[in-house]
Parts: C-alpha cells; sequence; structure tokens
C-alpha cells in the first residue's frame, strides 16, 4: 500500500499502560482513550484527536482540532489549528510538537498543518474566569523532552507494521486494542 493510502486511516488506543508507540505516517481521525503511563507519538492528523481518561502520558500530536477530557498530569507537544481545549483535567503541560520522521514534511502539507502553530493557548471549558486555568501550564524550555526524530528516539526490539505503526511493548505493558481502520469504510478494522 502506498503512503498516501494512509492519510484515511483513523486511530484508536484503548486501555493502554506503559506503552510506547510511534506513528510515522499520516492520520484520519484519532481516539485515545483509557491511556496510563504511556509515550505515544502521532504523525500530522488530518482532522482531530481526542484523549480522554490519560493519566502521566507524553504525547507527541499535530491534527487540526484537540480535543481533552478527564486527564492528569500528561504533558503534550502539540501543534494544532485550533486552540486544544481541555475539560475536567488536571496538571496538563504543553510544549511545540517535537517529534519527525521520514516524510513528515509532506505530511505535514497533506493534512494541512504546515502553518498550525496553536500549542500554548489553552481553553480550559472548566474554569470561567479571566485568569489563566490552574489545570494546565506551558512547560518551560529547559523541561520540555529533546526534539524526537524517529527512529533514532525508538527502542530496537519493536514490533513495526506496513503502515507506519511502530509499536513498543514493555513487559509490564497493558495493551487492549490498538484499532486502525479506513476513515471512509466502517467496519473494516484490523488490530495490530
Amino acid at each position: 500500500m502506498s503512503r498516501q493510502m494512509f492519510s484515511t486511516m483513523d486511530l484508536c488506543l484503548h486501555a493502554v499502560s506503559c506503552l510506547l508507540f510511534f506513528r510515522t505516517s499520516l492520520l484520519g481521525s484519532v481516539r485515545i482513550e483509557n491511556a496510563t503511563d504511556c509515550s505515544i507519538y502521532l504523525g500530522p492528523c488530518c482532522t482531530s484527536v481526542y484523549l480522554e481518561n490519560a493519566q502521566r502520558c507524553t504525547l507527541y500530536i499535530a491534527c487540526h482540532q484537540l480535543r481533552i477530557h478527564k486527564s492528569n498530569g500528561c504533558s503534550l507537544y502539540v501543534k494544532v489549528n485550533g486552540h486544544p481545549i481541555i475539560e475536567d483535567c488536571d496538571a496538563m503541560g504543553f510544549a511545540p510538537y517535537a517529534y519527525s520522521f521520514q516524510g513528515i514534511d509532506a505530511d505535514m502539507q497533506a493534512a494541512g498543518l504546515e502553518a498550525a502553530h496553536c500549542w500554548d493557548n489553552i481553553v480550559d471549558f472548566r474554569w470561567h474566569r479571566t485568569t489563566q486555568s490552574p489545570n494546565w501550564h506551558l512547560i518551560q524550555e529547559q523541561s520540555r523532552l529533546p526534539h524526537c526524530i524517529y527512529p533514532d528516539c525508538a527502542a530496537t526490539d519493536s514490533a513495526s507494521d506496513k503502515d507506519g505503526t511502530v509499536c513498543v511493548k514493555p513487559p509490564d505493558s497493558i495493551v487492549n486494542s490498538i484499532v486502525t481502520a479506513p476513515a471512509e469504510e466502517e467496519g473494516d478494522e484490523d488490530e495490530i
């Protein structure tokens, strides 16, 4: 399959723990639910990313819309066309997107994200005051993780799939489901 075909692939990560996950290709929509102590590196998403109930995760996300619900203690390295939105979250840190791989510039252009620049003006739907919400903060430059260039930042004992997904599952990890599916056709899901 060509790299272009995967631009319509949706991704769902559900009930994952201690997972190191890399996606080195264009994505459709992304849904991540019930993730704990994970590091998730995503290539550009053509639409939106929905994150719910993430605990102590590090995520690299480039998308048009980012919605985060009921999450705590996460570090997010983001590049978004619209302001990231949080709701019922606490201790969420934000920094600029810092992940790259071969072909990412073409993927950013295909996703319409080359000019995306929102990462530091977060909207908290549970904070209705004019002062900044206490539920999020900017990760100070000296505290940010270094820019990750795949495959240099990936472990060598990883499982790679033909669609640009690399999943490293440490012995203590729990992976309930990782599903990729074509965005246009429902019910045609492949579990990896």
